[in-house]
């Protein structure tokens, strides 16, 4: 069992060569005017030159990966090893491979896309325009569970029993040749459609479909437990089904590459259907809004079809390999296990698989006659059930026909994390172009990339002639094409020398159709140039802050209704007129007592008082507690509360006597323990204890300047100690003073090593030490004079306190 750990170590390279595949668009090329290409993220998308081809030679390329969990620096990163600095991975003996763990989400989505273009070209015809084009795409999305990660980087060794969750995991790979036919047309000054056609020829697929999938792992026997299905097209894979309805897998043929034709691998009898859909609309002359969905399709396959399913549970001891044994046999060994343990249902039926459909949302308002432009595009990828949301904004510079930038900044997967950009150059009539979205910004001290999840990269070399902008006069004003700065003018307006319509009031609508000229600058008006007032107030639409005012209502000079006491609620439906300022309404404009106590809530600082308290509350609005114990009257059972006992009543008012001994709570030395009223709620001390306890003030003597305790103390401290064993309810607090004799300081020191070293005497009575407490007092509170013998004697005593809490 132990040689799993090589191959989980394999599996794990495996997997995180791979876990940065994700699939993007590049989002810096979505707001590239000047390239052909960007029509594949948008089918509306006209190319502004009337005719276009991809050069064989360098056609258009698209290179995408990514993923959803970890970034580079996850898996390379800096440590310090030996007091050096040094780049290793997240497997090495040093690095901390829990970190990794945590990094991970549920699951990770893997993923990739290619896409090649080997033919592409279109061409406008007026307003309309057609693109053709035969891609060749692969397309990966990988699904893997943490789990997985677990098993592989933990092992199973030290492990009695331990169950893994795969049942997400799964993946949906294809490669397949793209055939599509493009349509775009300017509906209108506004509006521009285009869709997308496409019949695809699919050459390869793997897809699963898994409800369960569990491992349990213990030193002597693994369990698998599974329920699902796999598909297959792959070409030169032959893969026969027994009578019994498994797959015969010691006799899986392969054909070699080279005895295949290379025509019958590509023009297969797979097909599908796909088609992208997308739209463009200039809300205002310098904001364009763009959306589209693109890859909306599936694929039939029919041919090298193995179909695979399995519903069962299977033990086995583990997998095995001879560190001995080369990797061939190795490979064998493990393949034979995997075999035995799946003994799976096989068929050759025909299955169907769908693309991954994005949904883009876009705008773009430009500055400067459209050489400057600042987009923002939201963009969804959906996978089956799982959608993947991203944000990009982005700056773009278009100075020159022949040469334009942009510059990107995305949030992904919730992370601001992604610089992109993009360049463009047209040399002639070939057209040059690049653009990413992952530009890395940190690095480690070897150059190494940390903060990344993804690359992509979109290039290519075009070649277009006929710039719509040098010939011809598209929009039929007269004003050639080059001259032309408003080339999209509709028919029949009047223009200016720029080719421009005519506007002397600049409210938008052309001199020809201004029925109202004149108009001030910065007024809304109709279709006819005439101010917009839609709610009949007098007040125009462009300065009306209430469009829909009531007819008949008076209005202020911003259209709003009058309200004139200021209350949020207007004079034609407020029934309480002149409210106080700052007073809370209701809906007519009276004030609120929400609570009902006769006190406004504008007033009132305890809202809510309940029902039963009404007629005992305050000016504020609060309950009276005219005792001040902290129980309003309207609960109070004990009126008149004396101010010693407030802090120490009950709910209803009245004073806690917790020990129920008569001696309230606030009156009781001992509120904890029953005692007499005599001795302030504490027990008596017997007399014949007291005297024992003086006795001890002169009778306990200690070695000269020392915290020896002589032995002829022994007896009186051995008479404590009954005292104390006869009453488990004492504490006893031991203070220890001295004469004046010698330093303060030494004196302090002193008392409290003889205070300790009589506690310690009592406790090896067996006396809990946690019932006693000492205090050393030194010289600083005689009970004699220290300027006679005799009253040294005095003050160098040991004091006993019998407490009866703590």
């Amino acid at each position: 069992m132990k040689t799993i750990h090589k191959i989980i170590i394999l599996i794990t390279l495996v997997t995180i060569g791979i876990s940065k595949i994700y699939s993007q668009q590049v989002h810096t090329m979505y707001f590239m005017k000047n390239i052909e290409e960007r029509n594949q993220y948008n089918p509306a998308f006209q190319p502004i030159y009337n005719v276009y081809w991809d050069l064989p030679i360098t056609p258009n390329y698209k290179f995408e990966i990514g993923n959803n969990s970890v970034d580079f620096n996850d898996i390379i990163f800096s440590k310090k090893i030996n007091g050096i600095d040094s780049t290793i991975t997240f497997l090495h003996p040093e690095a901390d491979k829990s970190d990794f763990l945590n990094s991970l989400k549920s699951t990770t989505h893997i993923g990739q896309e290619m896409t090649f273009d080997l033919i592409g070209f279109g061409f406008r015809v007026k307003k309309n325009y057609f693109t053709f084009n035969i891609r060749q795409k692969f397309s990966s999305n990988i699904y893997l569970p943490k789990d997985m990660f677990v098993l592989f980087l933990e092992g199973t060794d030290s492990i009695n029993s331990k169950s893994f969750n795969f049942d997400k995991l799964g993946t949906n790979s294809t490669l397949y040749t793209e055939f599509s036919v493009g349509y775009s047309r300017i509906i209108n000054d506004k509006l521009t459609l285009g869709a997308n056609v496409k019949y695809l020829m699919g050459q390869a697929n793997i897809s699963t479909d898994i409800d369960k999938l569990r491992l349990n792992t213990g030193i002597d026997n693994w369990t698998i437990s599974g329920k699902g299905k796999i598909n297959s097209s792959v070409p030169l894979v032959n893969s026969p089904i027994l009578p019994d309805g498994t797959i015969d897998f010691d006799n899986i043929t392969t054909t070699p590459f080279e005895d295949a034709d290379v025509f019958d691998l590509v023009a297969t009898s797979n097909w599908g259907l796909g088609l992208d859909l997308g739209a463009t609309y200039k809300l205002l002359p310098n904001l364009e809004l763009s959306s589209s969905l693109t890859d909306i399709g599936f694929i039939r396959w029919k041919e090298n079809v193995t179909n695979s399913s399995f519903n069962d549970d299977f033990s086995f001891s583990g997998v095995n390999i001879d560190p001995d044994s080369d990797i061939e046999d190795n490979a064998d060994s493990i393949w034979n296990d995997f075999k035995d343990i799946f003994g799976a249902n096989g068929s050759n039926n025909a299955y169907t698989t769908y693309l991954s459909t994005r949904f883009n949302l876009g705008g773009e308002y430009s500055i400067v006659n459209d050489k400057i432009g600042f987009g923002l595009l939201s963009s969804t990828l959906f996978t089956g059930v799982s959608a993947h949301s991203d944000l990009t904004a982005s700056s773009n510079f278009r100075p020159y026909n022949w040469f334009s930038a942009s510059f990107s900044y995305s949030l992904l997967d919730g992370q601001w994390s992604c610089f992109g950009a993009g360049i463009q150059i047209k040399i002639l009539p070939f057209n040059m172009y690049i653009a990413l979205d992952h530009i890395p910004t940190t690095f480690t001290s070897e150059y190494i990339p940390t903060h990344l999840k993804s690359f992509n990269i979109q290039t290519g070399l075009v070649m277009s002639i006929n710039d719509p902008k040098k010939v011809g006069d598209d929009d039929k004003d007269k004003v050639k094409n080059r001259k032309d700065k408003c080339p999209d003018t509709p028919y029949g307006y009047l223009v200016d020398k720029d080719g421009c319509t005519v506007d002397t009031d600049k409210d938008g609508v052309p001199d020809n159709l201004d029925k109202c000229p004149g108009t001030p600058a910065g007024i809304f008006v109709d279709s006819v140039g005439c101010p917009l007032d839609d709610d009949k107030d007098g007040v125009n639409n462009n300065i009306d802050k209430c469009p829909n005012t009531p007819e008949g209502v008076q209005v202020d000079s911003v259209g709003c209704p009058l309200d004139g006491d200021n209350d949020g609620v207007a004079d034609y439906l407020d029934k309480c007129p002149n409210t106080p300022a700052n007073t809370r309404v209701d809906s007519v404009g009276c004030p609120f007592d929400s609570d009902g106590d006769g006190v406004l809530d504008i007033n009132d600082a305890c809202p809510g008082t309940p029902k039963e308290a009404y007629g005992t509350i305050n000016e504020k609005g609060c309950p009276k507690d005219t005792d001040g114990d902290g129980v309003a009257d309207y609960l109070d059972l004990c009126p008149g509360t004396p101010k010693e006992a407030f802090g120490k009543v009950d709910i209803k008012g009245c004073v806690l006597d917790t020990d129920s001994d008569g001696v309230a709570d606030y009156m009781d030395n001992c509120p904890r323990t029953p005692g007499v009223v005599s001795n302030h709620g504490c027990p008596e001390i017997k007399a014949a204890e007291k005297k024992i306890f003086e006795k001890a003030l002169k009778g306990i003597e200690f070695e000269s300047g020392k915290a020896i305790i002589k032995s002829s103390s022994f007896a009186i401290l051995n008479q404590i100690a009954l005292i104390m064993k006869n009453n488990p309810s004492y504490q006893l607090q031991i203070n220890g003073h001295t004469d004046n004799v010698g330093s303060s300081e030494k004196n302090q020191v002193l008392s409290e090593q003889r205070a300790e070293a009589v506690k310690d005497y009592i406790s090896k009575k067996d006396i809990e030490s946690s019932r006693m407490a000492t205090e050393g007092y030194g010289d600083i509170m005689p009970i004699a004079d220290n300027g006679t013998k005799a009253g040294r004697a005095k003050n160098r005593r040991v004091e006993f306190i019998v407490k009866f809490e703590e």
